[in-house]
């Protein structure tokens, strides 16, 4: 497949200066293909540890007849599985009748330039507003990317810094709906729903990565009876 004109453009621009992204790094405009997908999950950056990267050197020139790169386009359709961060977003969204893996969702982060640390650490050395800027310069692209992406009718966000960027960049309310608890494990999980961009958001404080498989479970059943409910699920 070749990149659409948008994305094109996007793949072809340089990061804002002074954030932590890596020399020669370019922006991995999404995980799957948008075009194609009924569920998006959203997600901050390109983390630390399951980024994509590609060292370029130097401005990428982006042939609109190339394939030997997607900026992550193909990313579960050359690895064939849903490796670390994924793996828990990838059950709840089975759990709302859709996958990674068959192209019925994909990934997509409010920021798109990898950066060479975590984004909750972003060092001194980095502008004391990385974050802005970084925002600032991807969230008008994900706004577009969904505009042009039509078939996305639910957006499932992971975490709380997540649903704050959500409600205070894409202009979404979304007040907690449910609590879910596990016997014996100390932390509570908060569901948060609303509309964003004209989608069905539903999001939770603790990114999945970091809670158990039991609450994991537990997560991606609430979340595919509100979709049910909502009418979001095939």
């Amino acid at each position: 497949m070749d990149l659409p004109k948008y994305a094109q453009l996007r793949a072809a621009q340089q990061p804002p200066e002074g954030c932590c992204v890596p020399d020669g790094a370019i922006p991995t405009i999404a995980y799957g293909d948008p075009a194609k997908a009924r569920v998006a999950t959203i997600g901050l950056n390109p983390g630390h540890g399951h980024q994509r990267e590609a060292r370029r050197g130097g401005k990428p020139v982006v042939d609109p007849n190339a394939k030997e790169s997607k900026y992550g386009y193909d990313y579960f359709e050359v690895r064939r599985d849903t490796p670390g961060f994924f793996n828990p977003l990838e059950q709840v969204i089975v759990a709302c009748d859709a996958s990674y893996l068959n192209g019925s969702a994909c990934h997509l982060d409010l920021a798109q330039w990898p950066t060479e640390f975590r984004w909750s650490a972003l060092p001194v050395e980095c502008a004391p507003d990385a974050h802005a800027k970084l925002l600032d310069d991807g969230v008008p692209f994900i706004k577009q990317q969904l505009t042009e992406s039509p078939s996305i009718r639910l957006l499932l966000g992971d975490g709380v810094r997540v649903k704050e960027q959500v409600e205070g960049r894409l202009g979404a309310e979304t007040p907690c709906v449910d609590t879910l608890t596990v016997p014996c494990y100390k932390r509570t999980m908060r569901v948060f729903s609303g509309e964003a961009l004209g989608r069905f958001y539903i999001g939770w404080n603790w990114p999945l990565v970091r809670i158990g498989s039991k609450m994991v479970e537990k997560l991606a059943k609430r979340v595919g009876e509100m979709a049910a409910e909502r009418g979001v699920r095939p």
